[in-house]
């Protein structure tokens, strides 16, 4: 829905001409308005910005300071922002650990040589360790934000003689 959505979002704030999408071969877009980034060859370090037209051999990106023209034969990758997320799951697999191995230590110790426990102290060990460590490793994961990331392959084809080829396709 928010692909139908945004290209009505981008005609009312910048105007009917920043919404035209660069199509690839494969029906993909590249919209304009949308966040790009692109890596040239021979260098590791990508440039990013918003994407604001594009011609047969060059995008033109506006960056925080300046307006970049590259040429689409000199790009090694281009990328498409997808989105944004969390490390939500994964902050609490690792709380999920933490407790386990927290509720494991405790119970070695507290469990050991004539002191027999039984299957309810077991449960409630696990619950106040493993719990607690669950909920704080999520809340860690979900406060880190990470963007999402799309190769761009689709929006851009390798052409046999002239590199990269990108084309404007206008849709009602």
């Amino acid at each position: 829905m928010w692909r139908t959505i945004r290209p009505l979002l981008l005609l009312g704030a910048f105007g009917p001409t920043a919404v035209l999408p660069v199509a690839g071969q494969d029906g993909r877009n590249l919209p304009a308005g949308g966040v790009v980034r692109f890596r040239t060859s021979g260098t590791a370090e990508w440039v990013r910005g918003t994407l604001l037209r594009s011609s047969g051999d060059s995008l033109w990106l506006r960056t925080k300071d300046r307006e970049v023209v590259e040429s689409v034969a000199a790009m090694d990758a281009l990328q498409i922002l997808t989105g944004h997320g969390t490390r939500l799951k994964e902050g609490a697999l690792v709380g999920l650990g933490i407790g386990v191995g927290t509720t494991a230590l405790f119970l070695a110790a507290f469990c050991g040589g004539d002191t027999l426990c039984e299957s309810d102290e077991y449960l409630r060990a696990g619950a106040i360790f493993t719990l607690p460590a669950v909920v704080v490793g999520g809340a860690i994961g979900a406060a880190i934000r990470v963007e999402r990331w799309e190769a761009a392959s689709g929006g851009l084809s390798r052409g046999a003689a002239t590199g990269w080829i990108v084309g404007v396709s206008l849709r009602p």
